[in-house]
């Protein structure tokens, strides 16, 4: 019996996600709705393996924004974090990511929780929170 290739099954899958929400914006756009930023904009494949690491989680989250350049939800920093190499033994890390970026964003450490609940970087925003 063949052995699966995990790896290139979590890659082929990305990429068609990947396609789907073009496909899926592009509508939205032609409809005159607004375009979905729940997905994943710089594929977790484009992340080097060792992006964050040694990163504290508010560095790596602004520097994996600045990546994406377009706002984030929690657990899509909180996989990107994971998959660059942030090491943790969190049991939630998602609720982690999420409660760090709220103390950054209190105390004026470049994020800010944008309307949609996603993150994103203070120098994107016209306004201060």
């Amino acid at each position: 019996m063949k052995e699966i290739d995990y790896g290139s099954v979590l890659a082929d899958l990305e990429k068609r996600r990947a396609e789907l929400d073009a496909a899926i914006n592009a509508i939205r756009q032609i409809t005159g709705q607004a375009a979905t930023t729940m997905t994943t904009p710089a594929n977790l494949s484009d992340i080097p393996s060792d992006a964050f690491f040694g990163l504290s989680i508010s560095a790596g989250a602004k520097k994996y924004l600045g990546m994406a350049k377009r706002p984030q939800k929690a657990p899509e920093i909180a996989a990107a974090l994971q998959h660059g190499g942030y090491l943790n033994k969190s049991r939630n890390f998602t609720a982690t990511v999420y409660t760090t970026l709220r103390r950054a964003e209190e105390r004026n450490d470049g994020v800010v929780q944008m309307p949609d609940k996603a993150w994103g970087l203070t120098s994107w925003t016209p306004w201060p929170k």
